[in-house]
């Protein structure tokens, strides 16, 4: 995991969501750090407050000003971020991606379904061998992949299918999983 590239993800954006795991006792054990669209767990991390950030993050006041902080602490309930849940799915990253306005998107495909990863997201991890899994669907119709190295949680990912045109879309879902069924020999 590439920790510089988490605080680059995060000051592109303006937005560092700070997510504190506590244990049954009330205690940090951990934290993630978001943009709002990506959460990667900081195991082995100590515990960062906005001054520490800004200060990891070589912030000037300026920009420590504009930037959005946010605040979040789960305990074991939350199992959306925890390394495995009963729910995960596991998906096929596709070898082709889309570019669509200078953004890279990765295929991704679940049962019979595609969604899209902004690559962007993968850069703190994609140097490791990864696997995705889709975790849950938002309210607001947008998938939640879990990315991880191992049986580890590297990363949780918004699925970006409600940035690409549906056409493009839907034409793209079945040259992919026709290509999928072929591979699989059926």
């Amino acid at each position: 995991m590439k920790f510089n590239k988490i605080i680059a993800i995060c000051k592109k954006h303006g937005k560092f969501t700070i997510v504190t795991k506590h244990n049954v006792n009330g205690e940090a054990e951990y934290q993630l750090l978001s943009d709002g669209l990506a959460v990667y767990p900081l195991y082995g991390h100590p515990i960062y407050n906005e001054e520490y950030l800004i200060s990891v993050a070589d912030l000037s006041n300026k920009k420590a000003d504009e930037t959005m902080f946010i605040y979040e602490n789960i305990t074991d309930e939350n199992t959306l971020y925890s390394d495995c849940t009963a729910e995960d799915e596991v998906c096929n990253l596709s070898t082709v991606s889309l570019c669509i306005n200078g953004v890279t998107y990765v295929p991704v495909l679940f049962g019979n379904e595609i969604d899209f990863i902004n690559a962007y997201y993968l850069t703190p991890i994609y140097d490791d061998d990864i696997e995705v899994y889709w975790r849950a669907e938002q309210r607001n119709g947008n998938n939640v992949f879990a990315v991880k190295t191992g049986l580890n949680l590297s990363a949780l990912i918004l699925g970006s299918k409600s940035l690409i045109p549906d056409t493009m879309v839907n034409e793209l879902a079945k040259i992919l999983l026709a290509l999928r069924k072929e591979s699989e020999g059926n």
